[in-house]
């Protein structure tokens, strides 16, 4: 493996082609986790077991764009959910605040933006034409009806990472169709934590299914106009300013 010392050997950078670490069952992986011991005798982190592993990310292609549940207060702290659709597939990404993601953790897809079709949570919140939910195993698999009622296709490609406090989905478009542009979302964490927050008077979470039509008529033009006040209240100034200046 190509790879360089300095510093009398107290240092050292090696080259790890990204071809070693492909996973053909979720090719979009973004994310490695590290631990690391030198001379087996010091520990980064210094606890496996009960410390974080190193996360590195190899290619960041989640953005605050892709971002599903961007209003402030409408999430548990920490608690994030990404989707974005590539190439006949819907790809899912919910992160945690270290908390395991196990069993029973339900994503519940409006498929056609239609309450009158699909399932209704809690008999009366509806209607949700799939659903992902994690098996005992610790796999996702797709369902219509109640949660894990009634099995169309799994285990769905999956990787975890961060202990298990991260989750990324491929949804291959062809396992449920979309009849409009959108799909709501709703979904927990271990029938325990909730996005949005408030499931009755929180709007639900909403991946456009394929993007923004391409830009054909170049002689009309679109203003970028900073707020303060949105800034103020988006998830930190930083995020904001990284946002704007995207644009």
């Amino acid at each position: 493996m190509p790879h360089a010392y300095g510093a009398g050997n107290t240092i050292v950078e090696f080259a790890l082609p990204e071809t070693f670490g492909f996973c053909p069952d979720f090719p979009f992986v973004e994310d490695i986790d590290i631990l690391v011991d030198i001379n087996d005798a010091v520990f980064l982190p210094g606890d496996y077991l009960n410390d974080r592993p190193y996360n590195l990310n190899l290619l960041n292609e989640w953005t605050l764009l892709d971002r599903l549940d961007p209003a402030p207060g409408q999430s548990p702290p920490e608690y994030e959910l990404y989707g974005h659709y590539e190439s006949g597939t819907y790809y899912l990404k919910v992160k945690t605040d270290g908390t395991v993601i196990g069993p029973n953790t339900t994503i519940w897809l409006d498929t056609d933006q239609n309450p009158s079709t699909g399932h209704a949570i809690w008999a009366w919140l509806g209607g949700f034409d799939f659903n992902i939910n994690v098996h005992s195993d610790g796999k996702p698999y797709l369902y219509t009806g109640a949660a894990a009622q009634s099995f169309v296709s799994g285990p769905l490609g999956h990787e975890y990472s961060g202990l298990n406090s991260v989750i990324e989905i491929a949804l291959p478009e062809a396992l449920i169709g979309t009849s409009v542009g959108d799909i709501d979302i709703l979904m927990d964490i271990n029938n325990a934590v909730f996005l949005p927050g408030d499931y009755a008077n929180d709007p639900p979470n909403t991946l456009n299914s394929h993007g923004f039509s391409e830009r054909t008529d170049f002689s009309k033009r679109v203003g970028i106009v900073f707020s303060q006040t949105t800034s103020d209240n988006f998830f930190n100034d930083k995020a904001y300013a990284q946002l704007f200046q995207a644009m």
